[in-house]
């Protein structure tokens, strides 16, 4: 799955079925039509009493991990797990403005990646790796 993109997580259940729940991560997203989650790119989606699926607009990689939807029967609960993956969006910049980096291997080369991570590694380092 893409970052941005909309991610449905489909959950199907029978005429049997008394109630129904989405979570993640032991949080429950949806009880039965009850919104529990205050993400509002969450929703519900349903298509007559056999379709309870889960929709999130504009996935990121936080909402990466495992979806649950947990059916209570007559008999006994029964539960659907589904594991989203999300492929984030990075960009790696090398800074070489300075002479010293290809002058001098202790000088740390400096990586910038996406949401403004930093990270700096020196040569010599990872040769010794």
């Amino acid at each position: 799955m893409s970052a941005n993109a909309s991610a449905d997580r489909k959950c199907y259940v029978d005429d049997k079925v008394s109630k129904v729940a989405w979570l993640n991560r032991s949080n429950i997203i949806y009880a039965g039509q009850d919104k529990w989650s205050l993400d509002p790119r969450v929703d519900l989606v349903t298509k007559g009493q056999l379709e309870y699926s889960l929709r999130i607009q504009k996935v990121d990689v936080y909402d990466e991990g495992s979806y649950t939807c947990s059916i209570q029967t007559k008999q006994q609960p029964k539960t659907s797990q589904v594991y989203l993956i999300v492929q984030g969006k990075w960009h790696l910049h090398i800074d070489t403005s300075s002479t010293q980096h290809t002058t001098n291997p202790r000088q740390p080369y400096r990586f910038t990646l996406g949401n403004g991570v930093n990270i700096l590694y020196s040569k010599q380092k990872l040769e010794q790796i």
